[in-house]
């Protein structure tokens, strides 16, 4: 107990220890060792907390995406099977430049109208249909007379049946009178002539919209905005929808 004392008192009063070793020495030493101790907890922690987050990223990535009611599951992607139909002759012939398609398809005679709706047959000029009645002073009836106006919205390029020529997606806008307004998305094919053929149609549902539309490996994706629980005026539901053609 004396000789601990004594080791005490003269490290305490002297500065040196039995190995000769200064307080001063002994003070950096024991920081040092301190600062390795707690370095080695913080990198501890940060490898904890690295994998929790890649664990809450992984968990997110892999959270299903919203469903809508007309799609069903294409190769690991959200996919609406469009069934190819036969439609009138759209009148209208593709040229070999993309520029001059879209004057092409503003100006062919479609076949709007589907799911609750009756087909018409209109003929856009320059990206417009307006119902022009006989009688001016008569008012327009959907159900007789058809949409009040059509018009061009949105259109995407590209080879949707494999035969290396570019096919079309058109957005057309569908006012039946009133306020409410529907998008119908028409598929053009490229026959072996030029000729476009108008094969299928998707109707989306009142003010909904589309403010991307795509083609890529004989699928079209069309970036959405659809009605959840909202009122009619505003749907609010941001998705991604893709369509492909089948016989």
């Amino acid at each position: 107990m004396l000789i601990t004392f004594k080791k005490v008192y003269e490290l305490y009063e002297k500065g040196k220890g039995d190995n000769g070793y200064k307080l001063w020495q002994v003070l950096i030493l024991m920081l040092i060792g301190t600062g390795i101790i707690l370095g080695a907890t913080i990198q501890s922690n940060r490898q904890t907390l690295g994998q929790v987050a890649g664990e809450a990223i992984m968990n997110v990535s892999e959270q299903p995406v919203s469903k809508n009611n007309n799609a069903k599951l294409f190769m690991g992607h959200e996919a609406a099977f469009l069934r190819q139909q036969n439609y009138p002759p759209l009148q209208c012939t593709a040229k070999d430049d993309q520029w001059d398609n879209i004057d092409i398809i503003k100006n062919c005679t479609y076949t709007v109208g589907t799911n609750w709706a009756p087909m018409w047959i209109v003929k856009l000029t320059d990206g417009r249909y307006v119902f022009m009645p006989e009688n001016p002073y008569i008012s327009h009836d959907a159900d007789k007379d058809g949409p009040s106006y059509v018009v061009f919205e949105n259109s995407a390029q590209g080879d949707l049946n494999g035969d290396n020529k570019d096919d079309t997606a058109v957005v057309l806008r569908v006012n039946y009178g009133g306020t409410g307004n529907w998008l119908n998305m028409i598929v053009l094919v490229q026959a072996s002539d030029g000729r476009f053929e108008q094969i299928a149609n998707y109707m989306f549902e009142d003010r909904e919209m589309v403010y991307g539309l795509y083609i890529n490996n004989r699928i079209i994706t069309a970036h959405v905005v659809l009605h959840g629980d909202d009122p009619l005026c505003c749907p609010s539901v941001y998705d991604t929808l893709r369509f492909r053609i089948i016989d």
